[in-house]
């Protein structure tokens, strides 16, 4: 992730496997390919979110759980802890 200033404004872009929430004025971006990117809003508590995450495979199922992958990526980015 990297964050950086733009005419005043914080933009944060996030690579695959990664997620930002945020309850400031922040522009948060990524570059997609072939992954996905699920983008949420809390209208209530106002607060922003974005993740960054490849569809996993049968394949990836015996290693680690990652947060390249979809299912955990968007546990953390909607609470905003990992475990």
């Amino acid at each position: 992730m990297r964050s950086e200033f733009k005419n005043k404004v914080e933009w944060v872009t996030i690579e695959p496997g990664e997620y930002f929430t945020s309850n400031e004025k922040i522009i948060i971006s990524t570059l997609l390919g072939s992954c996905v990117s699920a983008c949420l809003w809390d209208p209530v508590h106002k607060i922003a979110g974005m993740n960054h995450f490849l569809l996993s495979s049968k394949r990836y199922k015996k290693k680690q759980p990652c947060l390249r992958f979809r299912s955990r990526t968007i546990w953390c980015s909607c609470d905003g802890t990992c475990y």
